[in-house]
């Protein structure tokens, strides 16, 4: 009884893990510094459909998190906040000049779920032809001005009066920057802008997303599989129990000596620290097999931290994630290849 106990548990530990990594719908990120990603937001990718929401689509773009909006230009994600009354995403130009991409028209939120959470209106001046200008109320745009050319922005319903006395080429309004705070010329010169989305997108996942199953279901299942396991071990030990007193049966060899029963279970700590490690370098490059990232954990491999490699197949895993899995399956957990125990390791 004890040997079918130990497997189910085993089995029950492997289906568990299996269907959280086949879920993929955890917090991940693009990288260390980047902002966490969790619904109704999803990266394409790496992460199913039933993990977002429609609209909500994020890219990975050289470690980079990025958003791609119907009729604008990407912008990069530089911090998420997830909130009932308080959903917030800041984005930034990738090009730092969020005022040129103005003036070209290159922001259209029509068709997405983002809204401004507050938006100003502001006007670009020419100074170019006052030879020494200088306002600590209006800063220069630097990266529309040069050596030979000057620009300004400023409030379109307020504007800097020293524009105006300078005489100023107005040279467009600006509409709707979206903005976080009245301190909008810091989101112009920051190249920032701010949105927003409604509330309902984060917390009606089941109902508003038919592809995405409740946690109810899903326990329902885990539940259901248990109880399937239960019945199976205690029909086992029943038929055993009846052919033993009624089928004068010879008492039952749990293995021969020329037929070994063979336990999946996992390795010692031992067996665990003798695979070989492996330091990434710069390129991020595995010796011996071309995986990009970690398929326990999902993460991207970054210089400098060590992976572990299973001496049966080559698979490399970071060394925190491996070592936690091998205790309790000497199984990889991408080929499914037996690892070896410490006596059948060749020095």
């Amino acid at each position: 009884m004890g040997t079918p106990l130990v497997t189910f548990f085993i089995v029950f530990l492997c289906f568990a893990e299996f269907s959280e990594s086949s879920d993929n719908c955890v917090r991940i990120r693009c990288s260390k510094n980047e902002p966490v990603i969790s619904f109704p937001f999803r990266i394409k990718g790496r992460q199913s459909e039933k993990c977002g929401y429609p609209g909500f689509d994020l890219s990975c773009d050289k470690n980079k998190t990025v958003l791609e909006l119907p009729y604008s230009s990407p912008f990069y994600v530089q911090h998420i906040n997830y909130g009932s009354n308080s959903n917030k995403i800041q984005l930034r130009d990738p090009e730092n000049c969020l005022s040129k991409r103005l003036l070209n028209n290159q922001l259209n939120l029509s068709g997405t779920p983002f809204i401004p959470i507050r938006h100003e209106n502001y006007s670009l001046y020419n100074c170019s032809s006052i030879r020494s200008f200088n306002s600590t109320s209006t800063p220069m745009i630097s990266c529309l001005s040069s050596s030979a050319h000057a620009f300004f922005a400023t409030s379109a319903t307020s504007p800097d009066s020293l524009l105006l006395n300078q005489n100023c080429e107005l040279i467009a309004n600006i509409p709707v920057l979206p903005v976080a705070s009245s301190t909008g010329m810091d989101n112009l010169l920051q190249n920032d802008i701010h949105l927003t989305w409604e509330s309902s997108a984060s917390d009606c996942k089941s109902c508003k997303n038919p592809k995405a199953p409740s946690k109810k279901h899903g326990l329902g299942f885990t539940y259901f599989i248990i109880i399937i396991c239960v019945i199976a071990m205690l029909c086992i030990a029943c038929v055993r129990t009846w052919a033993s007193n009624w089928g004068n049966c010879p008492p039952q060899v749990e293995a021969l000596p020329h037929q070994p029963v063979i336990v999946n279970t996992g390795l010692d700590e031992s067996t665990i620290k003798s695979f070989p490690t492996v330091v990434l370098g710069e390129n991020r490059r595995l010796p011996k097999n071309s995986d990009t990232a970690c398929l326990i954990c999902l993460q991207e491999y970054q210089p400098n931290e060590t992976v572990r490699s299973l001496p049966a197949c080559n698979h490399c895993f970071h060394v925190s994630c491996i070592d936690v899995w091998l205790p309790i399956n000497s199984r990889c957990p991408i080929c499914n290849t037996i690892s070896p125990i410490a006596s059948e390791i060749r020095p």
